[in-house]
């Protein structure tokens, strides 16, 4: 009677090879599924925050771009400024408007080459929309075409608010409103109609204080500020 109980306790004890190669458990299997789900969701998670700030990277660095852009164009057209006191349209080389209650900056840009270095052209900045434009009339030095019309083009999207500021010699900042409105009476004085008086001579251009330099600030949409300082050829 003992054989017998003995070979049924080491069977009990020792399982046979068959059954030790036997599949994983349910309880298993549903372990390894969520630990799948866990690290799947993690991937997923990790791949969209590594796509988004990508994304956000390219934005900005093209805004900065675009914004490098537009300052080195408002740079090279202010260097080049030059007046013709024998032109109205161009007797300023730096002017400043206030058109619909929005500052415009107005340049004589030389824009010769060395077939014709003495062209001279219309520069005009404004905030239109959201948009910084430039508009360009060329060869206004010529007579038949000194209210040559603006050809616009966009530089700068996204921008929210956009200032100038003035240098005049010996007067520190001025307002870009405030050199409008001195300009703006200024010409005034000067179209005003004659007495009748053929003795009295016609009002010279009064002598201003040339501007030395040139502030720009922008605004962009996401509430950033960008201020740039130029240096105006005298």
């Amino acid at each position: 009677m003992s054989a017998p109980r003995f070979a049924s306790l080491r069977s009990w004890r020792y399982p046979s090879p068959r059954r030790s190669r036997a599949g994983f458990t349910l309880l298993e299997l549903l372990v390894a599924i969520a630990l799948l789900g866990v690290l799947a969701v993690l991937c997923w998670r990790g791949l969209e925050s590594v796509l988004s700030s990508r994304d956000r990277l390219t934005r900005e660095s093209e805004g900065l771009r675009a914004l490098t852009i537009a300052f080195a164009q408002v740079d090279d057209d202010l260097r080049r400024t030059w007046a013709v006191r024998t032109i109205p349209a161009v007797a300023r080389a730096v002017r400043f408007l206030s058109v619909d209650d929005r500052l415009v900056l107005e340049l004589a840009r030389l824009g010769g080459t060395a077939s014709d270095p003495t062209r001279i052209d219309r520069v005009v900045w404004r905030l239109r929309a959201d948009t910084l434009e430039r508009g360009v009339a060329a060869n206004i030095a010529d007579g038949a075409n000194a209210a040559g019309e603006l050809v616009w083009q966009p530089v700068l999207a996204g921008v929210k608010d956009l200032q100038w500021r003035a240098w005049p010699s010996g007067q520190g900042w001025q307002t870009g409103f405030s050199m409008a409105a001195l300009m703006a009476s200024q010409d005034a004085s000067l179209a005003a109609p004659p007495t009748g008086d053929p003795a009295t001579p016609a009002p010279a251009r009064p002598v201003e204080a040339p501007i030395l330099g040139v502030e720009l600030s922008i605004e962009r949409a996401d509430g950033s500020r960008f201020v740039r300082v130029y240096s105006v050829r005298d």
